[in-house]
């Protein structure tokens, strides 16, 4: 377990129920959520967003899709 004084990441990239667990947990407070995964209907996007998800990108899109959602996540936005 990293010390308190270890830097704490401002985006954490998880799988759908990973991140859903995340979101229930302390962990997430002060971090945004990128989701990365296989499911793309629309009924799981939405229920991620509503939760608290702040991006959502499907498995097999493109590295620099993933840095942009990154990037985007980190400065406030959502993907």
């Amino acid at each position: 377990m990293p010390s308190s004084d270890s830097p704490q990441p401002d985006v954490v990239v998880a799988d759908y129920d990973s991140g859903l667990r995340l979101i229930d947990t302390n962990f997430t407070l002060g971090r945004r959520l990128l989701i990365l995964t296989q499911n793309a209907s629309e009924a799981k996007i939405g229920h991620a967003l509503v939760r608290g998800m702040r991006g959502y990108l499907l498995l097999g899109c493109s590295l620099e899709d993933v840095l942009r959602g990154i990037r985007l996540v980190s400065d406030g936005g959502a993907q």
